[in-house]
């Protein structure tokens, strides 16, 4: 017999699972619930965050337009409370930098913390969520400065590669081409191009000589001569010297000099050259021909700090080749007149209406993000010795005076020359003509208007081999040695040391950027130019009309550069 017990009401709820399903499923959705709330709120905190990040990208640029006159910070707040956030809630900084009182970049930085109210967050104790936007912008106007270093030595007129073509001739084609892509590149007020052309010496334009501070000293002469119309003082430089002469140590500084201030060079003919120039010949004893003169101021000069794409062209076209090679002193002044240390001088020009009205902002200073200088160097020679009068012969009074009322125009007569040694029945020493010994003369005395010259006076009239021939030959073997050797002189090997220098100092610390072209040169200029250019590719070997070729590629390459730095 089966027997069946009874079942406790207790234990059937212990053992009842039905409805546990229920209560996991509900805390489940509750989760699910939670999470989709977060997730309403924080797509809404972002969507705010992406229109606030929006309206600050615009504002910053727009804020950031050199062109535009109002406050940077008034202009990202009004973005802003136009777009329907809060303008005091942004954070702003703007940062102008300026060059002359020019506006040459603006650089603005906007930030702000954009905060929402929560709907679903706030039941975990979350009231609101806050997020970080900011953002920033520059506009730089790039600005070029470029100095063109163009050779105009003697063998530039002669033919090139290019049959028919004179080396000249393909330069001014090249260079002019140069200009036109420059100009098509840049708006004219952000660009400068300074022209120093160069042979044996680069000769100055009176509105830039004029500005240098030159070395010049007032030496009073004791004791005085004792003769009539003796000097009692004078300059130790020649105003009529339209050429600088620098120091070794000049050579390793970008500015003009260390110390700022300048030596002019004398002003002197070497007879023994024999210049000749259209159809004209220096002759001994002839008042020097102004273009004879190893510093003169008839040669090409350089043009500086010029935005004026007809006035370059022009220049390049008046370029003549005559003398020397000297490539240390065109680098010399082409690495100068890109110093910032020529922006007084040019703010003068400026002032004085010789340069254009905003043009003072030049030379930029080193290291500006909106700037780029650059110097092209060319030549076709190796360099070649340089002269320049010892000190002793440079300036002071000489043993000569001159009497107008015995001389005339076109005759040397009139002067004498003092022979200390002499007695005092022969103490002056009259030439007369310097092309015969016949009617030499002396004197006791002086005529009662005869001025004792200066060493510039006296230069300007004779070469300086003609005044050792015409006063000393004859009477003071001396005195003629010393003024036949009136000259110190650099050779080619030490102007090369020098164009190093200058070529280093250019471009240390990414100051300048240099290019360089060697056209038709010899092996030893090539390599010069090729040392002078540090970077493989800034050097260019070229012959005849493929000049154009090089100056063509130095233009893209600035061009390349002013997009990318």
């Amino acid at each position: 017999m089966r027997t069946f017990g009874k079942f406790n009401t207790r234990d059937r709820f212990q053992t009842d699972e039905t409805g546990s399903l229920t209560i996991f499923s509900l805390f489940l959705f509750m989760l699910i619930l939670m999470m989709a709330g977060m997730a309403v709120d924080l797509l809404r905190q972002e969507h705010g965050r992406v229109a606030m990040q929006n309206t600050l990208d615009t504002a910053v640029l727009a804020a950031s337009a050199i062109n535009q006159d109002m406050d940077p910070e008034t202009v990202v707040r009004n973005y802003v409370q136009k777009a329907g956030f809060d303008p005091d809630a942004i954070t702003i900084n703007a940062t102008d930098n300026t060059v002359g009182g020019e506006v040459t970049s603006r650089f603005v930085v906007a930030s702000s913390n954009v905060t929402i109210d929560t709907i679903f967050m706030n039941m975990m104790g979350i009231n609101e969520l806050n997020g970080m936007t900011g953002t920033r912008a520059e506009e730089v106007s790039p600005k070029v400065e470029i100095a063109l270093i163009l050779d105009i030595s003697g063998s530039m007129g002669w033919e090139s590669a290019t049959p028919n073509v004179t080396k000249l001739a393909a330069l001014k084609v090249a260079a002019k081409s140069f200009i036109d892509t420059v100009f098509a590149n840049n708006d004219a007020e952000n660009v400068s191009i300074s022209i120093v052309p160069y042979n044996h010496q680069v000769y100055l334009p009176v509105e830039l000589r004029s500005r240098l501070s030159v070395n010049d000293t007032t030496v009073t002469v004791s004791p005085a001569s004792p003769y009539t119309g003796a000097i009692t003082e004078y300059q130790t430089s020649n105003p009529v010297a339209p050429c600088i002469v620098f120091d070794a140590v000049d050579y390793n500084t970008r500015q003009i000099t260390d110390t700022g201030s300048v030596n002019l060079s004398g002003s002197f003919l070497q007879d023994s050259h024999n210049w000749w120039y259209n159809g004209q010949q220096q002759q001994d004893f002839e008042a020097p021909y102004e273009w004879a003169k190893w510093c003169n101021d008839h040669s090409p000069k350089v043009l500086p700090f010029s935005n004026d794409q007809t006035a370059l062209k022009d220049h390049i076209d008046s370029l003549e080749a005559r003398g020397w090679t000297a490539v240390n002193h065109g680098m010399k002044w082409g690495i100068a007149l890109l110093d910032p240390t020529m922006r007084p001088i040019l703010d003068q020009m400026v002032t004085a209406f010789e340069r254009p009205a905003g043009m003072e902002i030049f030379p930029s200073n080193y290291g500006n993000s909106d700037t780029q200088k650059y110097a092209i160097v060319m030549t076709d020679g190796v360099n070649t010795t340089q002269y320049d009068l010892k000190p002793e012969f440079k300036s002071g009074p000489t043993r000569i005076w001159y009497s107008p009322s015995e001389g005339s125009s076109d005759s040397d007569d009139g002067y004498y020359v003092l022979m200390p040694d002499n007695s005092a029945s022969e103490r002056f020493y009259r030439p007369r003509s310097p092309y015969t010994n016949s009617d030499n003369e002396y004197a006791a005395n002086l005529p009662n208007d005869a001025q004792q010259l200066d060493y510039h006076e006296i230069y300007q009239r004779f070469g300086m081999e003609s005044v050792a021939k015409f006063f000393f030959e004859n009477e003071d073997t001396a005195a003629y040695d010393a003024h036949m050797d009136a000259t110190y002189e650099n050779g080619g090997s030490t102007a090369d040391i020098r164009t190093r220098a200058i070529c280093d100092a250019a471009q240390a610390n990414g100051g300048i950027t240099v290019y360089t072209v060697a056209f038709e040169a010899p092996d030893a200029a090539a390599q010069l130019l090729d040392d002078c250019a540090l970077i493989a590719g800034n050097y260019f070997d070229v012959e005849g009309t493929n000049i154009s070729t090089a100056f063509s590629a130095i233009a893209s390459q600035i061009a390349l550069l002013r997009l990318t730095d």
